[in-house]
């Protein structure tokens, strides 16, 4: 949190905007206080069963299986509100 209140902070400085290169540095910023982690997980659930299948950002794999799981429990509703 303090590493977003630091740009946020850095950003709020100069009211004209900053340039592409004044941004990297600025998230690049690391001090005792405020740093991203660098121990970057690759999440093996989003990746695909196979490379074709590969790709896509997690988010999109969860609406996928929200949207699928979804029809099928409201296909199952259907089918057990026809006595």
């Amino acid at each position: 949190m303090n590493y977003l209140k630091q740009i946020q902070s850095k950003l709020s400085e100069n009211p004209n905007g900053i340039t592409g290169k004044q941004f990297r540095e600025l998230a690049n910023l690391n001090t005792e206080t405020s740093y991203l982690p660098n121990n970057f997980a690759e999440y093996q659930y989003c990746a695909g069963s196979s490379p074709q299948y590969r790709g896509y950002p997690c988010a999109l794999w969860t609406l996928f299986h929200l949207l699928t799981v979804s029809q099928i429990q409201r296909g199952l509703l259907d089918i057990c509100l026809c006595d």
